[in-house]
């Protein structure tokens, strides 16, 4: 009886303390003191079908890119290439290889979104005390035009906290250029 008493009580206290933060209910979608919220909006009409996958990320996606990057096995591979349209396939291979396999390699699958014209909400529950955050909206490589792109746009997020992003062709980021800028 007493252990039951307890937990009465223990779970008495606790919804007490999870009812006591109430949202701003002058916004459509609340947020909590504890949590941040994203609302995406993807406009990328050239990208057929339009839809990308993204994740949050906790590092600098383009400081890893270039740091994993292994240029010297890349040119061993470009030196043994037969034509101009081999080695074209080689860097393309081993840039976008590199792009998901590095960037993407510690996200798991229920931290993976897929991005389309949808009103998009990303919510989460902040359990740091740290009051600013800088996470990075990375996408997976997609073909624009036959050419290898990707989204890395860094986010300054705190707690309480909504911030509008439009993830469109003007953050574009271009994996050729990041390796030709590498080969400099």
């Amino acid at each position: 009886m007493k252990t039951k008493l307890i937990i009465l009580v223990l779970l008495t206290s606790l919804s007490a303390i999870t009812c006591t933060q109430k949202p701003d209910t002058t916004q459509t979608n609340p947020v909590y003191k504890h949590e941040w919220q994203i609302k995406v909006n993807f406009n990328l009409p050239a990208l057929e079908p339009e839809a990308i996958q993204v994740a949050l990320v906790d590092f600098d996606p383009i400081a890893k890119f270039i740091k994993d990057f292994d240029i010297t096995y890349l040119s061993e591979k470009l030196n043994k290439a037969k034509d101009e349209k081999e080695k074209a396939s080689q860097i393309n291979s081993s840039i976008t290889v590199t792009w998901d396999l590095h960037i993407f390699d510690d996200v798991k699958g229920s931290d993976l979104y897929l991005l389309t014209k949808k009103e998009f909400f990303l919510t989460n529950v902040s359990n740091s005390a740290q009051q600013k955050k800088t996470k990075w909206l990375v996408s997976k490589y997609f073909n624009l035009d036959d050419k290898p792109y990707c989204y890395a746009i860094p986010l300054e997020l705190e707690n309480g906290s909504k911030l509008e992003v439009t993830v469109d062709s003007t953050n574009l980021i271009s994996l050729k250029d990041l390796y030709s800028k590498m080969k400099k």
